[in-house]
């Protein structure tokens, strides 16, 4: 197939490269959504690990192993 005319070619040129760049910043913007979603998963688990560390060596320290619901603390 043979395109005479010239703005023709522009137009369908111009329209696969941004349909290939279209595609491309689709890939990049779900490959990014990943991968932040893994860092901060990631983060908010030690986060978490910290706290509970924290909060055990704090509950040892202040003899609170013993509390009833009702107790006076």
């Amino acid at each position: 197939m043979r395109i005479n005319k010239r703005w023709l070619l522009i137009a369908l040129l111009a329209m696969t490269q941004a349909c290939c760049l279209l595609a491309g910043v689709v890939a990049f913007a779900n490959w990014l959504q990943r991968e932040l979603h893994q860092v901060v998963r990631e983060q908010v688990l030690a986060d978490n690990d910290l706290i509970a560390g924290q909060m055990a060596r704090m509950i040892e320290q202040m003899s609170l192993a013993d509390l009833k619901p009702d107790s006076p603390a």
